[in-house]
């Protein structure tokens, strides 16, 4: 039993390019970007009924070299009570 586990849907990308960009690449697919990092990483979540569409087309932005980092989010488990 592992400490951590993903959470469906959520992702955090890097993605190349200026904010302005960025922000509007991700929205025309349907993500919805949760927070934005100093760093150029974004927190994403992923609709369930567009995610095989969204998942496509962030593989081809990664193959584009676009998209940098991809990391599913993962959170602690808290124990069992």
């Amino acid at each position: 039993m592992g400490l951590e586990e993903g959470v469906e849907n959520e992702f955090f990308v890097r993605f190349l390019g200026d904010e302005k960009t960025a922000l509007a690449k991700l929205s025309a697919i349907g993500v919805e970007v949760v927070h934005k990092y100093v760093t150029g990483i974004y927190y994403v979540k992923i609709p369930k009924d567009n995610y095989s569409e969204a998942i496509a087309r962030i593989s081809a932005m990664i193959e584009k070299n676009e998209i940098t980092y991809w990391e599913p989010v993962r959170r602690t488990k808290t124990p069992e009570q």
